[in-house]
């Protein structure tokens, strides 16, 4: 099962409040009526702060103060139908209607060179599903 992770970052002259706001209430919205239909589960997770993972650890004061190098103010999670869905969403994506709108409207409120896509393919395992 494939699915599209991406890696948003915020501009730096907008407050997390507003990044958020516009990614749920415009930019979703309106990305939904292109390629909604492609996708069988979409999820976004928003950072709620730093979590020591280390306590009780011998090695706890190595645990990273920061981020720990997760820069990100969203991760959203897509799950694609199926490959003719894939195929589907790869045409839309290319399309220069849709490309227009997204690069404008991202300009709003995404940093682009910090944020990141990827396609990927789900896996489980024993234990840990």
């Amino acid at each position: 099962m494939h699915k599209l992770m991406m890696f948003m970052k915020r501009k730096d002259d907008i407050s997390f409040e507003d990044f958020r706001a516009h990614y749920e209430n415009i930019h979703i919205p309106t990305v939904a009526k292109w390629v909604g239909h492609l996708f069988t589960e979409s999820r976004r997770y928003y950072p709620q702060g730093h979590m020591n993972f280390y306590v009780g650890r011998p090695d706890a004061d190595a645990s990273p103060e920061d981020d720990g190098g997760v820069d990100y103010d969203a991760v959203s999670v897509y799950t694609i139908r199926d490959e003719a869905a894939l195929e589907e969403l790869m045409r839309i994506a290319a399309n220069p209607e849709f490309t227009h709108w997204v690069t404008q409207d991202e300009a709003n409120f995404v940093d682009r060179a910090r944020s990141r896509q990827t396609l990927t393919e789900e896996m489980t395992s024993a234990g840990m599903s």
